[in-house]
């Protein structure tokens, strides 16, 4: 599961509603991970305290999948170090990115089934074989 999904919720805007069905509905297809720098993530938050994070992990039933593999650390530097080439190709044309979506990524496509996340444009160009759940309302 990506940050943003948990970040909607707290926010309670119009697309906390469908963040939350989202988590439903995954956790009827199985268990939800979150990866540790998605954990950090959370935890870095300024809406919400750390105890509020850990209480909602709990209660939500997300799995803090804390110790990566070293393929997933691998898998996320190639990916990156596609995405630099190419933006370095394009002078600089796209968006800058944190190695951080690629871990998120890589541990999705390694340790998951598919990804849970409202940037659907962001990880389908570097991980076009990794599922994403469908945001659309």
């Amino acid at each position: 599961m990506d940050t943003n999904i948990s970040s909607i919720i707290w926010e309670g805007g119009p697309r906390a509603p469908l963040a939350l069905k989202m988590l439903r509905e995954a956790h009827a297809r199985g268990v939800v991970l979150v990866s540790p720098i998605a954990y950090a993530e959370m935890l870095a938050n300024p809406m919400v305290t750390e105890q509020y994070v850990k209480d909602y992990v709990e209660d939500t039933r997300i799995i803090l999948d804390l110790a990566l593999p070293r393929e997933v650390w691998e898998e996320a530097g190639r990916r990156f170090r596609k995405f630099s080439a190419r933006r370095k190709q394009s002078g600089g044309g796209e968006e800058r990115r944190l190695l951080a979506d690629f871990v998120v990524g890589a541990h999705a496509l390694l340790q998951a089934d598919r990804l849970l996340t409202f940037d659907r444009g962001r990880f389908e160009r570097d991980f076009p074989e990794l599922e994403l759940v469908d945001t659309a309302p």
